[in-house]
């Protein structure tokens, strides 16, 4: 307010708390008037003031207000932009992807895994994880490890494998690696796993296991040594041979370089031989080592050895290691320097060829034959099989072949026991030579006594024969013969007597000169031979047949010094020494020749696993029921069998378990037959039963059916198998049988 003539007015600030809005300004002459009243002005003025505030506030909110959903819009596109991101990102991943909550039901799934579940991904959201795609025999199993995994515990769980069943019903191994999903307060709400589907590998790991045991038992039944390496020449397999010559364990030379444990030298310089393994890599082909190849052992021993190495490819041909294959030529390699020292006509009397053993059916032709006969008359294995006697053999030959083949069947036929054939024979080369020949063939009988082909074995005697006919001029050369000879050679006076050997028949008996000379015909034989009949009965046969005949030969069972038995093919030839008539005996160690022979024919026959008849022999002794039933009026009956759910036991509990399971069947099955019926395994889980010399067509059925019950009843008794945690699993078996 201005007094004395200047302006008079009267000022009221407008102001709200801390806004200040302006003033109020009252142009009066006379302020006094209005004093009584300026209470209610200043009122007034605060009123305005609060009303001018409110307005502000309410401009500032819609300000705010409009900020804040503008950021809200802004923000939420760009989460849902994250959001598809991430979902593209779920999408193109390799593996299956899945969120599951605390109940176990699908809350995310990506592409991959809606693929291998078989339906869209709308239509699994939601869906309970156990009851619809984990197998029904596995579901208390993986709800204990889902469990687990929501309890916190994740170090036994981490990853995990188990099958799944997709919407069209296949099975699936998964393997799973799971982490947990947790909430702020950090409680677990939920699972989140990512699955490979490992079915192939599975499959693949299982074939190549068997894959492995079968190389196993081929490299444990080759008679020469084996040795396999890496590109590098590193060690990774040997057999027992070459476990036995190197002088190394296998498990000390896995991961070796060849050079420690397959150490050659050449035996005239002494000069190590180079790396076969580096050849093989150099040239990608087969290679063979020098004829004067020593390989050093681990102990300084020495052998002298034929070897060749060849080379591994895979599928694609890519080379992945070196096979090398030899054997111990040791006394071979002795033999042939020296008689190669004494003069050329004698070189060949030492072993040089091997023998052809071989198999034959009742039509003359052969259906196995081994390697050496290439060396023996041009052919390999494959070109011989199948061979008649007409193009085996001259004409001459093949008609006293045929001869024997005709009472081979006679005897068959007459329920007798089958001759044995030992014949000299000349057999036709594929270069149009031909080579003389000693063939030596029985019955071949499978382990109930059954007929099952001829076995026979063939050997080389051209030079034998040629030999024989020195000595028999020389008495010189029969002494040097007689000496040096690896074969035991022995002279039997016309008393029965012992009065000479050399020294390979003072070894295999294990005696001294002295010890030899003052024994007995009779103590180098056992009580009986393996046909059954006693030493002391037989032996004067054979002598008497020798004296008769010129030459006889046989296989003989010998007892050495200290009680060992051992097999011999002798040959026994009267010769006159001095006007003195003898027994010049020659003999043949053929002890692991005949385990051999048991071996392949067992082999051939018998199914390695079960050791029943294999489908070769069933289908043989199938042959032979139909005929015999035909011939006698009899019937018989055929049973077929399969183990139902038995690759779900190998697939849950490993192969291992499931052989045991199949050889407890074998045994079961073999138990519930007669002695002259058939069990048989006629491949996986598959068993053929024969029956034979049933009576009529009624009498036959209720036979059979008495047999199906005893089957039936044996094999469906729980099993009490042992898996790999040494842990026992009681299994129980289902059979089908079809009864025929």
């Amino acid at each position: 307010m201005v007094k004395g003539g200047q302006e008079k007015a009267l000022r009221y600030p407008l102001v709200s708390g801390p806004s200040r809005f302006g003033e109020l300004i009252l142009d009066v002459q006379e302020p006094e008037v209005f004093a009584p009243y300026a209470d209610h002005i200043r009122n007034f003025v605060f009123m305005v003031g609060l009303i001018l505030e409110e307005r502000r506030q309410k401009r500032v909110i819609e300000s705010h207000k409009h900020y804040l959903e503008q950021q809200v819009a802004e923000r939420t596109n760009e989460l849902a932009q994250q959001r598809d991101t991430a979902q593209r990102y779920l999408d193109v991943a390799g593996v299956m992807l899945m969120a599951l909550d605390g109940n176990g039901r699908i809350v995310m799934i990506n592409r991959k895994g809606a693929q291998l579940l078989g339906k869209p991904e709308s239509a699994l959201l939601g869906a309970d994880w156990f009851d619809n795609f984990v197998l029904a025999d596995e579901r208390t199993m993986v709800r204990g490890v889902f469990d687990t995994l929501m309890s916190g515990e994740t170090q036994l769980v981490e990853r995990y494998e188990n099958r799944i069943i997709n919407a069209a019903g296949l099975e699936r191994n998964m393997v799973w690696n799971n982490t947990l999903l947790r909430n702020d307060e950090g409680a677990v709400i939920g699972i989140l796993s990512s699955a490979e589907d490992v079915t192939e590998r599975r499959l693949a790991e299982n074939a190549l296991r068997e894959s492995e045991e079968n190389l196993a038992i081929t490299l444990h039944s080759i008679g020469d040594a084996v040795i396999a390496t890496q590109p590098d020449g590193r060690v990774t397999r040997m057999n027992p041979t070459a476990e036995r010559l190197s002088g190394w364990k296998l498990a000390e030379a896995i991961g070796r370089p060849l050079s420690d444990v397959f150490r050659i030298i050449n035996s005239d310089t002494r000069e190590t031989v180079a790396d076969p393994v580096q050849l093989v890599m150099r040239h990608g082909a087969v290679v063979g080592l020098a004829k004067h190849t020593v390989l050093v052992a681990r102990d300084g021993r020495e052998y002298q050895i034929a070897d060749s190495a060849a080379p591994i490819r895979n599928a694609a041909g890519e080379l992945v290691g070196v096979v090398l294959v030899f054997s111990d030529i040791t006394e071979k390699y002795r033999i042939e320097e020296e008689l190669r020292a004494s003069e050329e006509r004698h070189r060949l009397l030492a072993d040089n060829a091997s023998d052809v053993i071989w198999t034959m059916n009742l039509e003359g032709r052969l259906t196995y034959v081994s390697p050496s006969i290439e060396k023996l008359r041009g052919y390999t294995s494959t070109e011989a099989i199948g061979q008649s006697l007409g193009l085996m053999l001259t004409p001459e030959s093949a008609a006293r072949a045929i001869d024997g083949l005709e009472k081979t069947r006679a005897a068959l036929d007459a329920g007798l026991p089958i001759p044995e054939f030992r014949r000299e024979l000349e057999q036709t080369c594929k270069d149009g030579t031909t080579v003389w020949t000693e063939v030596t063939a029985s019955g071949m009988h499978d382990a109930a006594g059954k007929f099952a082909g001829i076995l026979g074995v063939t050997r080389d005697i051209t030079e034998r024969k040629r030999i024989e006919l020195k000595l028999l001029e020389s008495e010189a050369t029969f002494r040097k013969l007689f000496e040096d000879s690896s074969d035991a050679i022995l002279l039997i006076d016309g008393t029965g007597v012992f009065v000479e050997c050399n020294q390979a028949a003072l070894k295999l008996l294990k005696m001294t000169r002295e010890q030899f000379l003052l024994s007995p015909l009779s103590s180098i034989s056992p009580e009986f031979q393996p046909d059954g009949r006693r030493s002391a009965e037989s032996a004067p046969e054979m002598i008497a047949l020798a004296y008769s005949q010129g030459l006889h030969r046989f296989d003989w069972t010998c007892v050495n010094a200290e009680g060992g038995e051992f097999i011999v093919e002798v040959s026994l030839m009267p010769i006159a020494i001095k006007g003195q008539t003898m027994l010049h005996t020659a003999w043949r160690d053929i002890t692991e020749r005949k385990a051999f022979a048991d071996r392949i024919e067992h082999l051939a026959f018998y199914d390695p696993l079960t050791d029943l008849p294999n489908r070769r022999l069933m289908r043989d002794r199938l042959e032979q029921a139909i005929t015999s039933s035909a011939r006698h009026n009899r019937h018989g009956a055929l049973m077929l069998l399969d183990m139902d759910d038995f690759k779900t036991l190998n697939d849950t509990q490993g192969h291992d378990v499931g052989d045991q399971l199949l050889m407890e069947v074998a045994r079961r099955l073999h138990a519930s037959v007669r002695e002259g019926d058939t069990v048989a395994r006629h491949g996986g889980d598959e068993f053929v039963v024969i029956l034979e010399d049933l009576n009529d067509d009624t009498l036959a059925a209720t036979q059979a059916e008495s047999v199906a019950v005893k089957i039936l009843r044996a094999v469906s008794r729980a099993y009490l198998l042992l898996i790999s945690n040494e842990r026992q699993l009681r299994e129980s078996c289902a059979v089908d049988e079809d009864l025929r």
